[in-house]
């Protein structure tokens, strides 16, 4: 799998990771479908999510987490 330059680094969890690549890849799907799904219910709570100030964002994340069985 290769990554542009040009995109952003993207990080990831410590529990992503484990010594078995196929694993280690399964769980970065798992991650970033994750992320998918918090972030399009963080737009659902309140469309304007990305003008929010970061406490603001933080709340709606953490309810879009709650909301969705994430934790």
């Amino acid at each position: 799998m290769s990554r542009s330059r040009s995109a952003a680094p993207h990080y990831y969890p410590a529990w992503v990771y484990s010594v078995r690549e196929d694993y280690t890849r399964r769980n970065m799907a798992i991650y970033d479908r994750q992320v998918e799904q918090i972030s399009a219910r963080c737009r659902e709570i309140n469309p304007d999510y990305s003008a929010l100030h970061p406490a603001e964002q933080y709340k709606i994340w953490k309810q879009a987490r709650e909301d969705l069985g994430i934790s």
